[in-house]
């Protein structure tokens, strides 16, 4: 017996040819031995309800013992409708076999949900830790940190993103100090309602132990349900030549924290050194290796422009959070469409290019860097179950 379950292309099938493969796969069930698909007002042996009558193939015979895909509408039917094909056995009811009733088909209706961009999200709140290394050789990176941190705020605070910010570094207004100031710190690097600094001090290798060793404090500023992003900003890589114990790998750290309640989704993005960078102390293989395991970004520490680096970051924690929730559970979603604002022409967007469908929040997802300008329409085309067989 064959069975076709439907995705996004419906199965076609013809009459069965005996040996219980069904007919030819296109876009829907197709007429047999030259019927031209007009004459819709009477039966056809085609797998089809071409008669409206609610049975398929009436007075067709068949072959006993086979089986072929079918569907209770006619052929002209739009192919994304037909979620899943049923199927129907060749009984002995007659002299040459009949076909026995269409079962386990799924009929869909087609629904369209139109959102405006920067006006219709549902806005997952973030909470983000950044990690400073402070050692000798980041004179010129703390600087640069402290330069495009507050323009990084302002992209997040524009964006309309509910976030907290936590920075893991030494507090003060030395060299290789973190004081961040107003609007994100408060007055004399002070914490504020959304800006949190665990004052410790953090050296080439440590970084992740840091995190771990103030896991209590970092989390106590976060909020329950949130999405977390951590950027470590080095020019190392954790090494622990002492033995002292106060580094931790990359796939340590990935298993510590993993498992903790609420970082199940978190991203990891690092701003480190490449092994191609003048000065720096080690490539970050094992910061890169965890942005590799969470989705993040990786950016070049010796880049010449750090506002892009802090842009790219902003836009992936944004593209992240805004969420278009469907306003029912759809069998599946089969595509959005951005609406030119000068023409109001539907411009298709490909799914998992710019695009995705998350069925766990029920909710659709643009991808960073793709974006449209603020205002512009999103029509989302999903399918949900309407009848079933």
């Amino acid at each position: 017996m064959t069975v076709c379950a439907l995705a996004l292309v419906a199965c076609g099938g013809g009459r069965d040819n005996g040996t219980g493969t069904g007919g030819n796969m296109n876009m829907g069930l197709q007429p047999d031995g030259g019927v031209d698909g007009a004459s819709l007002l009477s039966e056809q042996c085609n797998g089809s309800d071409d008669d409206l009558d609610s049975v398929v193939d009436e007075g067709c015979g068949c072959q006993a013992d086979s089986s072929q895909m079918c569907f209770p509408g006619p052929v002209s039917q739009n192919a994304l409708e037909r979620c899943q094909l049923g199927v129907q056995e060749c009984t002995n009811d007659a002299e040459f076999g009949a076909w026995s009733t269409c079962t386990g088909w799924k009929q869909c209706e087609i629904i369209e949900q139109q959102f405006v961009y920067g006006e219709e999200e549902n806005i997952r709140a973030v909470d983000i830790v950044m990690v400073i290394d402070q050692s000798g050789s980041m004179s010129d990176e703390i600087a640069a940190v402290k330069t495009n941190l507050n323009t990084f705020s302002t992209t997040l605070v524009n964006s309309g993103i509910d976030f907290h910010f936590i920075l893991v570094a030494e507090r003060g207004t030395g060299t290789y100090d973190m004081c961040v100031p107003q609007p994100l710190g408060g007055p004399s690097c002070a914490d504020t309602a959304t800006f949190k600094q665990v004052d410790v001090n953090v050296q080439s290798e440590d970084s992740l132990y840091i995190v771990q060793q103030n896991i209590a404090a970092i989390e106590s500023f976060m909020r329950p349900g949130s999405l977390r992003v951590l950027i470590e900003v080095s020019d190392d890589t954790p090494q622990n030549w002492g033995g002292t114990g106060d580094a931790l790998t990359g796939m340590a750290f990935q298993s510590f924290i993993s498992v903790r309640p609420g970082w199940e989704d978190y991203v990891f993005h690092s701003v480190v050194g490449d092994g191609t960078c003048p000065g720096e102390a080690a490539a970050g293989v094992d910061y890169t290796w965890l942005s590799m395991q969470t989705g993040g970004i990786i950016e070049r520490i010796c880049t010449p422009d750090w506002s892009k680096t802090f842009q790219n970051v902003a836009s992936n924690i944004i593209s992240r959070t805004l969420l278009y929730e469907l306003q029912e559970e759809p069998y599946d979603v089969v595509g959005l469409d951005f609406v030119d604002p000068a023409s109001g022409t539907r411009i298709p967007q490909k799914r998992g290019l710019v695009w995705d469908y998350n069925p766990e929040n029920n909710s659709v997802t643009l991808f960073d860097g793709f974006t449209p300008s603020n205002g512009t329409k999103l029509i989302v085309q999903y399918r949900r179950i309407a009848k079933t067989g």
